[in-house]
This record gives C-alpha cells, structure tokens and sequence, in this order.
C-alpha cells in the first residue's frame, strides 16, 4: 500500500514531468506567450533550473536533428554534382 506522502510524492513528479512536457512544445512550436507562461510556472514550481535546461537540450537537439532531416535533399543533390 502507498502511503499518503508517497502519493503526494507521485502527483507532484506527474505536475513536474507535465509542465517540462508543456514548456517543450511552447519551444518547439516557438511560442513566445506559452514559452513565458511556462518558465513562470516552473519557477513558480521551483523546478529545479537543471531541468529546465535539460528540456531545452532535448527541444534543441530534436530541432536541429530535424533540420538535418529535412536537408536531405540537399546532400543528395551535392552527391550527385
């Protein structure tokens, strides 16, 4: 059986875990107004700015392994040259 702290614990790492989850797609999407809103809601929070960081690694990471992707074409056409 979970205590009651226990539980408190868990609902606590899920509210965390959704508002990084938030602030990523505010980063990926580009929007200034949700990105802000986010940030005061993790400070708001007191998520830990490591993590704050670590959720912008990961977006930026993401976006730029995108980017490679879609310049596939590109390549291909160089290769050909």
């Amino acid at each position: 059986m979970v205590s009651l702290r226990g539980r408190r614990q868990v609902h606590r790492l899920r509210a965390v875990l959704c508002d990084l989850w938030h602030l990523a797609s505010a980063l990926a999407a580009s929007s200034k107004a949700c990105i802000q809103a986010m940030a005061d809601k993790a400070k708001m929070q007191s998520i830990a700015p490591e993590k704050v960081l670590e959720t912008f690694r990961i977006v930026r990471f993401a976006l730029a392994t995108k980017v490679l992707g879609d310049a596939e074409p590109i390549f291909e056409a160089l290769q050909k040259s």
